[in-house]
């Protein structure tokens, strides 16, 4: 069975907008839905959500959303999350959100999707990262 994936902000963002969407990401999106890879971060729905117009527009995109899977952090991703952080506190300060979201796809076996600069700096230090050609 192939890893999961877990799309970022960025790339939920560029599959989702209307004008100039990014075409190979719904390509590759729209393969991973159909093979049942794609997990969602709470924190990245929140952040998706935070970006609509409005509370219809809001309402919509929730209702669509619900259909990929909710990837819940544990107790010991958090552990994890600050073990990574201290140890990485003398070369970089990456933000919480990354080491525990790095946490949690090291516990479940998944691949991080973006091409978000300060997540891509990671990857030579261990984040796994899916790579979509």
């Amino acid at each position: 069975m192939s890893a999961a994936v877990l799309p970022l902000v960025d790339v939920w963002v560029g599959t989702l907008r209307r004008r100039d969407p990014d075409l190979l990401a719904i390509d590759v999106m729209t393969g991973l839905v159909r093979a049942r890879r794609v997990l969602l971060l709470g924190w990245v729905r929140q952040e998706l959500l935070t970006r609509t117009r409005d509370d219809a527009h809001a309402s919509r995109l929730a209702s669509a959303l619900q259909a990929y899977p909710d990837a819940k952090l544990t107790i010991a991703d958090q552990v994890e999350a600050a073990r990574l952080t201290r140890s990485l506190r003398t070369t970089m300060d990456p933000a919480p959100v990354q080491t525990a979201t790095w946490a949690f796809a090291n516990r479940i076996g998944a691949l991080l999707w973006t091409e978000d600069g300060s997540w891509q700096q990671l990857a030579p230090l261990g984040l796994p990262l899916f790579v979509a050609l």
